[in-house]
């Protein structure tokens, strides 16, 4: 797998003086104070082809292929109206390549999910996840626990924004997958674990997900309302 670890923009030139003649050069470095403009250029039929595989769904990085998932929020609701979301899990099964290559693209290590409509104004304005319209989850994988998946533990709060919005967009129950690169720091007064930024994962990574239909789905959201009396 190819990984681009840094880059730089070099400038090379001569310093003329009286008797000699020097050749210099000055690098510039692609940081986030000096800009350099990343051109990805991705097979638009071999992208089509794996968006019109029925059998599963993808993620595909770097911009390439995310996921979109239709959130059954009515039938969550329905019979709970007045109660309220404790918690909401759901777990997204990942699928095993099966095909043998030296080229093994790596699999995503985390994933963000948010709204369809904030795909891309949550990146330009560098928002942070924050666990009630937007989260992550890591790619968990265990032999003996068989759990090759990406688990969002609760994402009651998107549940419950969307059960009450007034639903004039046609996405209004849709959210996206995406992988991502999180990047944290430790707080030097608390010692706690600070995320400061998320940003689109831009190595090769690749994976199949199990794909649901309005019919027949195998994931499942799991539950919990609470209510006072």
């Amino acid at each position: 797998m190819a990984y681009i670890f840094a880059s730089e923009l070099a400038i090379y030139y001569k310093l003329w003086y009286a008797d000699s003649v020097n050749r210099v050069s000055t690098a510039f470095w692609g940081t986030e104070e000096v800009l350099q403009t990343s051109k990805i250029s991705n097979s638009k039929t071999a992208l089509q082809r794996l968006v019109d595989d029925n059998s599963c769904t993808y993620l595909k990085t770097p911009a390439g292929i995310f996921t979109e998932l239709t959130l059954p929020v009515e039938d969550i609701i329905k019979g709970h109206e007045n109660d309220t979301i404790s918690t909401a899990k759901v777990v997204i099964q990942r699928i095993n390549n099966t095909n043998s290559s030296d080229y093994q693209l790596a699999v995503p290590k985390t994933v963000l999910m948010i709204p369809k409509d904030s795909l891309y104004s949550f990146f330009e304005k560098r928002e942070i996840y924050n666990n009630i319209n937007s989260y992550v989850a890591s790619w968990g994988y265990s032999s003996s626990s068989n759990n090759n998946n990406y688990t969002f533990n609760n994402i009651a709060g998107m549940i419950t924004t969307m059960k009450n919005c007034d639903r004039r967009s046609a996405n209004w129950n849709k959210v996206v997958l995406i992988p991502v690169e999180v990047t944290t720091t430790t707080s030097s007064s608390t010692s706690s674990v600070v995320t400061t930024k998320v940003t689109h994962n831009m190595a090769l990574t690749s994976t199949k997900l199990v794909r649901g239909t309005a019919t027949d789905s195998p994931i499942q959201i799991s539950v919990i309302y609470s209510k006072f009396k």
